[in-house]
């Protein structure tokens, strides 16, 4: 394809993913070299690529496409495609269920927390980003997806500049946050944005953003979490 077009991965500053940039054989500016040492701004075309098999975004003029030689690289990110938890503590207060990785997600893998085990159990259990620097930032925006299924509690959102990794209930101040979470318990592809979540609190320190899980003894539902960025 390469006699044709050139396509590279790029990344989007507002969100964990990429998409392509095409650029044809035959364009005045083939041999040009793109500036990427920074964040860019891009106006071309979207469609779909020789093959038909991937969208992309197509080039039209290289004018189209101006570089600010800042950065956006996030301040925190976790898609769980790790298959571990090596971000975060986990923190349970009560009962034996805890949060833990699974090989489903959007896409797989995300990280999960059930209290349901023979039936309701009663749960609290805390799943916490390590320290996130802030020192240098003047403001933030979390944002994540959540999946819900079956009744039960909602997840609660916290931040804090000043934890220790112990219990979150003596330790640490926690400020809780607002998000948008899935309401649809009867599907497990219902996969709901959180929406910008400011956290710029934090700026100037150590940030620790924490999703609370609970679960009563006649009501425990399943919550599945994934790309969880903080930029």
């Amino acid at each position: 394809m390469d006699d044709y077009d050139t396509q590279r991965p790029i990344e989007s500053c507002d969100e964990s993913n990429t998409f392509l940039l095409e650029t044809s054989a035959f364009a005045d500016f083939k041999q040009d070299q793109l500036p990427m040492d920074g964040s860019v701004n891009i106006s071309g075309v979207i469609t779909k690529d020789y093959y038909g098999e991937n969208m992309v975004l197509v080039l039209n003029d290289k004018g189209d496409f101006s570089a600010d030689g800042l950065r956006c690289d996030p301040l925190f990110v976790d898609d769980f495609s790790n298959s571990n938890l090596n971000k975060w503590t986990t923190y349970s207060v009560t009962a034996d269920q805890t949060w833990e990785v699974t090989s489903f997600g959007n896409p797989g893998p995300s990280v999960v927390m059930s209290g349901f085990s023979g039936g309701a159990v009663v749960n609290e259990d805390w799943l916490i980003t390590k320290a996130i620097d802030m020192t240098s930032a003047s403001a933030a925006t979390l944002t994540f997806q959540t999946v819900k299924r079956y009744a039960g509690p909602d997840l609660e959102l916290f931040m804090s500049t000043n934890y220790s990794e112990g219990n979150p209930n003596t330790d640490g101040n926690w400020i809780p946050l607002s998000a948008v979470l899935d309401t649809n318990t009867g599907s497990w592809s219902s996969w709901t944005d959180s929406g910008e979540v400011d956290v710029s609190a934090a700026s100037g320190s150590q940030l620790y953003v924490a999703f609370k899980y609970k679960s009563t003894s006649s009501a425990a539902s399943t919550f599945e979490l994934d790309n969880v960025l903080v930029k």
